[in-house]
């Protein structure tokens, strides 16, 4: 969904640029940066909430590792 978003974010900055009176690979170069911009942020943005959650997460588990319940401990 990230890089679809991206994609037509990408293309809607270029265009407009486009329209506004810029040279085309001006336009093309900005829509580009745009949509990776865009791209790397939501990236970064999933990986933070992602990881907040693993952060966060107690086991439900019984089965493993002792008394905090983490079964990806060895004995």
């Amino acid at each position: 969904m990230g890089t679809v978003n991206a994609a037509l974010i990408g293309l809607l900055v270029g265009s407009a640029l486009l329209v506004a009176g810029l040279a085309a690979p001006f336009a093309v170069g900005a829509g580009v940066m745009a949509g990776l911009a865009f791209l790397v942020t939501s990236l970064f943005r999933g990986k933070r909430r992602y990881d907040g959650v693993w952060r966060k997460l107690t086991s439900i588990s019984p089965a493993g590792g002792g008394p905090t319940g983490d079964s990806r401990k060895t004995p």
